[in-house]
């Protein structure tokens, strides 16, 4: 424990003089409670020949310090602190170090993104979905591998790798608010459905059952009737491209599209059925081999995805 104690001590205290080389404003941390160590601000800058009032907003960050001497490059954190990266607006870095003795030899920084979100998101569906509610004792897997790795351990390869994962400050939390938002689906073609409701959801709100069913975590739904729309603005507007009477939706295990499906129905459930629109995009599956369709003819739309086939 002292050991890791004075490795950790390490760790920081390289994280701090590399900032301060970089002029970059560093405070750490009083209670580490948030899932981060550090908050880090660049400099306001600009080009010389642009007006001071279109300068880009300053770059914020928060990085949480990880030394080790292992090269298992694996490593178990708290979902309670993963969840709080994914959901700060701010971007957030892991920075794993690599020490040989006292030297650090390895540098990897891993910007909290895209799969990292999916990867939360699943956990904490899953967790809920086992009835799970505190989060204290629950971890997820960091991993950390090559393409992860700066080409040195020193301040300006850190200060650069930052400020390129990050890309244009001014609409980094609107681009992850909407990856957040968005996530799963692609607002592509629509299918209207009519869902016959297990058991088990009845009394609880419409969107858990589709939540589940993207996730994997329910295998399938049967529906009683249905149409498809070719991308339109407004599907009820026209004729759709196509009908079924029964049909299965099967789930991919990905990520869920929490605000991308949407159902209408009453809460909590109460009828058999409720009806609900989905963008093909939601990693959900109508399967061909269940479908009668009206008009007698093929249905065939791809989207990244999902297919109805």
């Amino acid at each position: 424990m002292e050991d890791a104690n004075r490795l950790g001590a390490l760790g920081e205290l390289l994280l701090q003089q590399w900032a301060t080389e970089a002029r970059v404003t560093v405070n750490k941390a009083l209670n580490d409670t948030g899932g981060w160590d550090f908050f880090l601000e660049w400099p306001l800058s600009g080009p010389p020949s642009q007006p001071l009032d279109r300068h880009a907003s300053p770059l914020q960050c928060l990085v949480q310090v990880k030394s080790t001497r292992a090269r298992s490059r694996r490593k178990a954190i708290s979902i309670k602190n993963w969840t709080k990266l994914c959901r700060t607006s701010l971007p957030a870095f892991y920075l794993i170090l690599e020490f040989d003795n006292d030297a650090c030899t390895r540098t990897f920084l891993v910007h909290v993104w895209e799969h990292h979100f999916e990867r939360v998101l699943k956990r904490l569906r899953e967790l809920s979905a086992s009835g799970v509610r505190a989060l204290h004792a629950e971890t997820q897997t960091l991993t950390w591998s090559r393409d992860d790795e700066l080409p040195e351990a020193s301040s300006p390869t850190f200060a650069k790798a930052v400020a390129e994962r990050v890309g244009d400050t001014d609409s980094y939390a609107s681009r992850k608010r909407h990856i957040l938002n968005t996530m799963g689906g692609n607002g592509g073609d629509q299918a209207l459905v009519s869902i016959e409701v297990p058991a088990a959801y009845k009394g609880r709100a419409p969107q858990d059952l589709l939540d589940d069913l993207v996730l994997g975590i329910l295998p399938e739904l049967r529906t009683t009737g249905g149409a498809i729309w070719e991308a339109p603005p407004h599907p009820t507007l026209r004729h759709p491209d196509g009908h079924w009477d029964h049909v299965f939706l099967r789930g991919f295990a990905g990520v869920g599209a929490v605000g991308v499906v949407h159902v209408a129905g009453p809460y909590p459930i109460e009828s058999t059925t409720v009806s609900g629109s989905m963008p093909f995009g939601t990693r959900s599956r109508i399967s061909r081999s269940n479908v009668a369709s009206r008009p007698p003819r093929r249905i065939a739309r791809e989207s990244r995805w999902a297919s109805v086939t």
